[in-house]
């Protein structure tokens, strides 16, 4: 029977009737047929079921049953009829998108030995196409095989032009930052893989290099460096950046640390305490200065910032050879950074400075240096006139002060003073003024000297939350120290609610994420917002503090579990946020810590447990009642009671 009115019934039947005996060796035509059926058959159910039998075939162990497919011209044009398959029938124009079709086309080409050489050059933008449609459309896992087989292809410079001529590289960034997204995103797997691709197929040329800076690659790496990440996926970014040939055309490290702030993002890796991983960006930081990338004052000074702080955070590293080797680097480093000079400028006041500071390390020993800048200062104001003021001494007799002797001071008029000498008192050869000249010198104010403008509370507590958003845990750790401290006294953020609203939203980030020591300073904070007043109480529930609150409940830190209670106990004499509490299953978080060691934390616990039963009403209690029956110990306590 032929073979094409075979391919009608299903196949079984097809492959009973190819292997009668059960042996799975073709002749080179029936072979010749398969391909030809799979590759340009009109028919995508005779070409699908001829697929099936080639994969079949693949699969077997046996060498007598792949002794048509050994050879290198079989294999490829078995791999031809498998990516015309592909394009044909996989395509955004076609019917059929069926997700296992897609991973059995998958699993032949890489058992036939597919690379991207393997692709005729006239199909490459369809096959590309057609693989650009099911990275946009699959999902995990089939995602990553698909990622796979995209970079198997790009491993060609031929695909890998193509396909930046094509598509640019705005897939596979728009698929890395959604690896942090509000949605599933995709695995670390697929990130770690679209990574590797972007490295050894498209950095390493200057074109691949120009349109990942213009796709906005660098500010990905950032991104995702700033963010919780696997130590795998960390170390992936950091060899993207570290392995990136650098041109004067194209420099990923440098528009990553320039236009990025790269360095605060290197800033956030402090949290894993991995010498490993600060030793591979103390290298990508020695190579940026051998680059002669640090020429800006902002970044060097962030750089020095950032090798400080490993240096301090190396107690909470366990003492290893590479941390030991680490600390010279950073040291050594810093000093390289604080020994280069700012750029030479042919301004004025550029230069002057450069005299001021060439001055003062002449003169340091022999004057203070307080006093040079002070003299050399004075001699630039074009506004200040020098007048005599004279030495004051006690008088021996203890009747008042008296003059005894002169020197010139600098003194900066003001627009609204004016000073007024006679002319008769002024003698052109006298170069020391004498006693009588002091009584001739009128100064008057035709004006009130403007004070100040005031400055407002809001810009007062700027600094406070920069330091409480910074990426270094050092500074947010002192940032909750002084909110604490702020919050604790009667101060201007305790009446006004604006002030109270933003120190909230700065402190509910680092409360969730940073260490014990610094959440709990962050817990007495928000307490000591919360303590003034009830619709204080409200604006923070509002803003998610109840949330926040109760999440750490499950903490297994005592000291952050007592002030947690103490601030939730604050919350607890209000109906409504009973109500709130009771939503987020409060009864039975605060009935895990009712048996407490800890008298405060018993006494706490039981009073919000108590006022929840209380306000929630029937629903409430048989909650209760139902955890109270669910609890063996409670079980145990009523048997005993009983007998």
């Amino acid at each position: 029977m032929p073979l094409l009115d075979l391919l009608s019934n299903n196949r079984a039947t097809v492959y009973r009737a190819i292997f009668p005996k059960g042996d799975t060796r073709l002749e080179s035509h029936e072979a010749d047929m398969i391909r030809s059926m799979i590759g340009a058959s009109t028919d995508y159910e005779s070409a699908f079921k001829c697929l099936q039998i080639l994969v079949t075939i693949l699969k077997e162990t046996s060498s007598a049953a792949n002794d048509v497919f050994s050879t290198r011209s079989e294999r490829k044009r078995s791999l031809e009829a498998v990516i015309g398959f592909f394009i044909q029938w996989l395509g955004p124009a076609s019917a059929s998108h069926d997700e296992p079709v897609f991973l059995m086309v998958i699993e032949a080409l890489k058992t036939l030995g597919f690379s991207g050489r393997s692709i005729p050059e006239d199909r490459i933008p369809h096959f590309l196409s057609t693989l650009q449609y099911h990275c946009l459309h699959l999902s995990e896992p089939s995602l990553l095989l698909a990622l796979d087989l995209l970079f198997h292809c790009c491993k060609s410079k031929t695909v890998a032009a193509k396909y930046l001529e094509l598509f640019s590289l705005k897939l596979p960034l728009e698929l890395l930052s959604n690896t942090s997204n509000r949605g599933p995103g995709i695995s670390d797997e697929s990130a770690c893989l679209i990574v590797a691709m972007l490295q050894t197929c498209f950095l390493d040329f200057d074109h691949g290099r120009k349109e990942f800076l213009k796709s906005g690659g660098a500010k990905v790496v950032a991104s995702l460096l700033s963010q919780k990440r696997t130590r795998q996926m960390i170390l992936a970014l950091l060899d993207l950046l570290q392995l990136a040939p650098e041109t004067a055309s194209a420099s990923v490290l440098s528009a990553f640390l320039d236009k990025y702030h790269g360095i605060q993002a290197f800033m956030s890796l402090l949290r894993y305490r991995d010498a490993s991983v600060l030793a591979r960006v103390v290298d990508i930081l020695e190579a940026a200065n051998e680059e002669n990338y640090f020429k800006g004052d902002k970044l060097r000074s962030d750089a020095i910032q950032f090798l400080k702080s490993v240096t301090l955070s190396t107690d909470a590293f366990h003492p290893t050879e590479e941390m030991e080797l680490l600390i010279p680097r950073c040291s050594q480093l810093i000093s390289t950074l604080q020994s280069i000079s700012a750029p030479a400028s042919a301004s004025a006041s550029k230069t002057s400075k450069a005299r001021v500071a060439t001055a003062s390390e002449s003169q340091k020993e022999s004057t203070g240096l307080g006093q040079v800048l002070l003299r050399m200062q004075a001699a630039q104001r074009k506004d200040s006139v020098r007048i005599p003021i004279p030495k004051v001494e006690k008088d021996k007799a203890g009747l008042g002060p008296h003059l005894t002797a002169s020197v010139d001071a600098p003194m900066t008029r003001h627009p609204s003073i004016k000073i007024e000498l006679n002319d008769d008192d002024m003698c052109e050869e006298s170069l020391e003024p004498t006693q009588s000249e002091f009584s001739n010198i009128q100064i008057t104010a035709s004006d009130a000297i403007p004070e100040p403008a005031p400055v407002s509370d809001t810009e007062t507590l700027t600094p406070l939350i920069k330091m409480l958003t910074s990426f270094d845990p050092l500074m947010r750790a002192q940032g909750a120290v002084v909110a604490r401290k702020l919050t604790t006294r009667q101060t201007p953020v305790s009446e006004n609610d604006a002030l109270c609203e933003m120190l909230a939203e700065a402190l509910l980030p680092v409360f969730e994420d940073d260490e014990a020591h610094v959440q709990i300073n962050c817990c007495i904070a928000l307490g000591g917002l919360a303590m003034h007043s009830q619709h204080r109480r409200e604006l923070l529930v509002s803003k998610g503090v109840l949330e926040s609150l109760l999440g750490k409940l499950h903490d297994y830190d005592v000291v952050l579990l007592e002030h947690c209670l103490k601030v939730l106990r604050l919350f607890a004499e209000n109906d409504n946020h009973c109500k709130c509490m009771l939503a987020l299953n409060g009864i039975r978080l605060f009935r895990m810590l009712l048996f407490s060691n800890q008298t405060s934390i018993q006494q706490n616990a039981r009073f919000c447990y108590d006022r929840i039963v209380k306000v929630g009403g029937k629903n409430a209690q048989i909650e209760a009642n139902m955890i109270l029956n669910a609890d063996p110990w409670e079980s145990v306590m009523r048997k005993w009671k009983d007998s």
